[in-house]
């Protein structure tokens, strides 16, 4: 009876996953490229809303099309900053969180390493504000995690025990024992995105400053 369950959630499991891969790739997600006061032609077809671009518009299929090439060079620059935060993980653990980012379709934001414990992959799924935590792997020992203390350089944490990557974003905090060992590590993952700043392109050209709110770990 387990094995039936476990079966059954597997597969709801990959139906969700290939339903969002759907909804990411649908064509109403091109509205948002649309260039202001544009005007297009729209329709319903299987519970989605089509945008239908008329194909004598080459100014805006050639917008489309730039903004598609810049989503693909993002994703792979995001793949390209994740490496040297994976670098810190054991070889078979890092191939595991590369395969759970495909299958989820995210790159996490969070990654934790803890003795005694799997590593943990903390990621939001689409239009969700809460953060989700699934675990992977074997449990880590001490000798792993002052593996990964060695990779990042002892010398490189601060007295508040935090610690950076060379060249990144990323950020990463240290939890001690009693005897002053690393037990836990905390990797923030911390990328650039041009399609955002490009956003408040114009707030940034107009203003001669600007304060900017938001929950605690998010950097702008």
């Amino acid at each position: 009876m387990g094995g039936l369950l476990e079966g059954q959630s597997n597969t709801f499991k990959r139906l969700c996953q290939q339903g969002l891969s759907e909804f990411r790739a649908w064509p109403g997600q091109h509205v948002m490229t649309l260039p202001r006061g544009c005007k297009a032609a729209f329709s319903f077809k299987d519970h989605k809303l089509i945008c239908h671009l008329d194909g004598s518009d080459g100014a805006l299929q050639k917008r489309v099309q730039e903004v598609q090439k810049e989503k693909e060079r993002e994703a792979m620059e995001a793949a390209a900053e994740m490496q040297p935060l994976l670098g810190l993980l054991p070889d078979p653990v890092q191939e595991l969180v590369r395969k759970h980012m495909e299958e989820v379709g995210s790159n996490p934001i969070e990654l934790v390493m803890s003795v005694g414990r799997r590593l943990e992959f903390r990621w939001k799924m689409l239009g969700e504000r809460r953060l989700r935590s699934d675990f992977l792997g074997p449990e880590f020992t001490k000798e792993t995690v002052q593996l990964a203390v060695q990779r990042i350089g002892k010398k490189n944490f601060t007295i508040q025990d935090r610690a950076g990557i060379d060249g990144t974003l990323h950020r990463i905090s240290a939890a001690r024992n009693q005897s002053g060992e690393v037990v836990t590590l905390v990797m923030r993952v911390g990328r650039a995105s041009a399609i955002i700043a490009g956003l408040l392109e114009d707030i940034l050209l107009d203003s001669k400053s600007i304060l900017m709110l938001g929950p605690p770990g998010v950097r702008a």
